[in-house]
């Protein structure tokens, strides 16, 4: 038999000069599904997501199959009936099972079983192990060189994290709403365009091979400076120093307070010009104010 002769049968016999039929009998003709493609073992890490498959092959008729997944503890995680295919096309019934944001817990052999009143119950067994969560460091050392500070750019450098369980592809910093990529040999890169006299924070993150990205890194913040609209020359016992309007040689705005940096910076300048006395004058007055 194949799947054209389901239908319903009847016999008929010659008695007494008439055709008699008997009571009619029905044919029904399916085909028991194999199981094709068994659920493979997998590996994951803690928090990943990871799915199972298997595949039975195509069963036709008036015929389903139900189907289940279970842990080694016989708790039942998903059950399903699927149905057979009337059609006498060929193919496979594709099965699947998902655990999200695995945990160590979740590492364990599970066991995939169909079955229906026509054939003996199918199972296959799988596992799950499960790795430690990925690790991928970010970038250290943030810095932004005093020196490098422009009115419309800085430079960025950071030191390399080292490896953690994953390779490091690339970097990614973020300053505002840019964003520029950078390779691991790399430890320097340049912002440009930028808005004179803003302040602009920077972090960044490593990318690993497997496209997961660190957590991001300490944030740096570094203001631009202003436009230097003019200079004026003064003399401090007989020295000469130029003081700039708004920028004042320095990379502030006016009207910031000084950081610790910045103040060590200008005590330094000052310490290489001679001894101020006190209430010494100092000409003219309105520019170094």
């Amino acid at each position: 038999v194949d799947f054209p002769d389901t239908g319903s049968y009847v016999c008929r016999a010659f008695i007494s000069n008439n055709w008699e039929p008997s009571d009619p009998q029905s044919l029904v003709v399916f085909s028991i599904p194999r199981l094709f493609g068994p659920p493979q073992n997998e590996s994951a890490h803690v928090g990943e997501d990871v799915i199972f498959t298997a595949e039975i092959s195509n069963f036709r008729g008036e015929v389903s199959a139900d189907v289940s997944w279970k842990d080694e503890k016989l708790n039942v995680l998903k059950n399903e009936r699927v149905w057979g295919s009337n059609s006498s096309s060929s193919g496979h019934t594709r099965l699947s099972f998902s655990l999200t944001n695995v945990t160590f817990a979740n590492g364990m052999l599970y066991y995939f079983r169909f079955s229906s009143p026509h054939w003996n119950d199918v199972m296959a067994t799988f596992r799950l192990d499960v790795e430690p969560a990925t690790l991928i460091l970010p970038p250290n050392d943030l810095e932004v060189p005093f020196d490098s500070v422009t009115n419309s750019s800085f430079n960025l450098t950071w030191t390399y994290p080292g490896e953690g369980n994953e390779p490091i592809d690339h970097f990614v910093f973020y300053s505002g709403n840019e964003s520029q990529k950078a390779k691991p040999g790399e430890s320097s890169l340049s912002f440009v365009g930028l808005q004179s006299c803003t302040t602009y924070p920077v972090d960044g993150i490593a990318v690993g091979k497997s496209g997961k990205e660190s957590k991001k890194s300490a944030v740096v913040s570094v203001r631009t400076r202003s436009t230097p609209i003019g200079s004026e020359r003064v003399w401090v016992r007989g020295r000469e120093v130029i003081v700039c309007y708004e920028a004042r040689c320095l990379p502030l705005c006016i009207g910031d307070p000084l950081t610790d940096r910045q103040t060590k910076l200008v005590c330094n300048l000052l310490a290489r010009l001679p001894p101020i006395e006190k209430g010494a004058e100092i000409e003219p007055k309105s520019a170094f104010a």
